[in-house]
């Protein structure tokens, strides 16, 4: 039996980074997903302000749209906050899930106020503001900058100590409940964590393609409502399903 198709779309990071979590993404879902994991051909080293999110924001879009013409069954992205997320929802018609919204609709409900831990200053408020437009700053104990760059390029043990550290004073200080990791780090990273916590931690890369799978299986895709299919006013082509 094949498994659900699913494209993790990384629009920034390194290959080596990409590689390693394709690995471990790929050993924790199999048999039930076919994963693909897929940089930019314009992908950025990290995406930490409204300026990296405008860049790779065609990319994006363009990603999304060869994954649905390529017969993928669901998309999940990962970009601090679910950068674009809206667009791409808009521009296909197969499940698209940002890492951000799934680790924090996981996090839901696994208790009543969760932390987010993220890799930059920059990214935290990020996250905070895509937190706040959600509707959802009442369940937000804190987002936690962790100025742990490598963590987003393989520096386990140092990505890991310094993690565990604000995850216990979010714990401690803040009253979170739950952990959410906010980035795509590697499963063995969270079990780390997870292991040395009395909260649960959220991995969210894993929780977006899980989130996926889910959609498809139940034969659910995005509000077309909500997420209109894009019109080109001119006549002429759009990314997404126009040229069909």
């Amino acid at each position: 039996m094949t498994g659900v198709r699913i494209r993790l779309v990384l629009p920034h990071g390194s290959q080596e980074y990409r590689s390693g979590l394709a690995e471990e993404l790929g050993m924790l879902v199999a048999p039930v997903v076919e994963l693909e994991v897929l940089g930019l051909s314009h992908a950025v080293e990290r995406i930490d302000s409204a300026y990296h999110q405008v860049l790779v924001a065609p990319h994006l879009v363009e990603e999304v749209a060869r994954a649905e013409r390529e017969g993928c069954d669901a998309v999940a992205v990962d970009c601090p906050g679910d950068a674009v997320l809206r667009a791409l929802k808009e521009a296909v018609r197969i499940p698209v899930v940002g890492v951000a919204e799934a680790g924090i609709l996981y996090a839901l409900a696994l208790g009543d106020r969760f932390s987010v831990l993220s890799s930059l200053p920059e990214t935290a408020r990020m996250i905070e503001e895509s937190i706040r437009a959600r509707g959802l700053r009442e369940r937000l104990a804190s987002v936690r900058a962790v100025s742990v760059p490598g963590a987003e390029q393989g520096n386990h043990d140092r990505a890991a100590k310094a993690l565990l550290a604000a995850a216990r004073q979010a714990i401690a200080e803040d009253g979170a409940d739950v952990v959410v990791l906010g980035h795509a780090g590697t499963p063995s990273l969270a079990r780390g964590l997870a292991a040395e916590l009395p909260v649960p931690v959220v991995d969210p890369a894993p929780a977006a393609i899980e989130l996926a799978r889910s959609l498809v299986s139940m034969g659910i895709v995005q509000s077309k409502v909500c997420f209109p299919q894009p019109r080109a006013k001119d006549g002429g082509q759009l990314p997404g399903r126009a040229w069909r």
